[in-house]
């Protein structure tokens, strides 16, 4: 403290706050080459995962037109649910982040709106197909223009339901 400065006046305290990630990854140094080699695998998942995702999207196909007639079981619900849980934390993962959004519209969809009325059915349905245009369309990124205009579609159609 210096002698101009009031006696009841404090000096700031520094608090060091412990970093544990740091301290469980210890001196860990991803060198270029490992970067490189990471990341052509990231781009090989990422071509490949239209085709990986295929049978989990012809599954959720088939089982959408038994839950929208109510015919379908709890196990078969559930089935329903985590493939779209699914489709939601993969697509962004392996630069499909368009198929994350619509899995996240849908998850809206079936957690908040209610699953009796046609409207909703309606937008689930063409939720389902608009994964799978994505799908077969082999559309990486956020799809440009024509994935915006989809997503706002599908957000349209969401809140409609959820309005009402």
């Amino acid at each position: 403290m210096t002698s101009d400065e009031p006696k009841d006046q404090k000096r700031p305290q520094v608090i060091e706050v412990p970093n544990p990630l740091a301290r469980k990854a210890g001196a860990f140094h991803a060198d270029p080459a490992s970067a490189a080699r990471v990341q052509a695998r990231l781009d090989a998942l990422t071509a490949r995962y239209p085709e990986m995702a295929q049978p989990d999207y012809d599954a959720l196909a088939a089982l959408w037109p038994r839950l929208r007639e109510g015919g379908a079981t709890a196990e078969e619900d559930e089935t329903f649910r985590r493939l779209v849980h699914d489709f939601k934390g993969q697509g962004g993962s392996v630069g499909y982040p368009l198929v994350s959004e619509i899995a996240r519209l849908l998850t809206e969809l079936l957690h908040k709106a209610d699953l009796g009325t046609e409207l909703t059915r309606q937008a689930i349905d063409q939720h389902v197909a608009a994964l799978g245009a994505v799908l077969r369309g082999r559309i990486a990124g956020d799809g440009g223009a024509q994935g915006k205009a989809l997503c706002a579609h599908l957000q349209t159609l969401a809140e409609n339901c959820l309005a009402g």
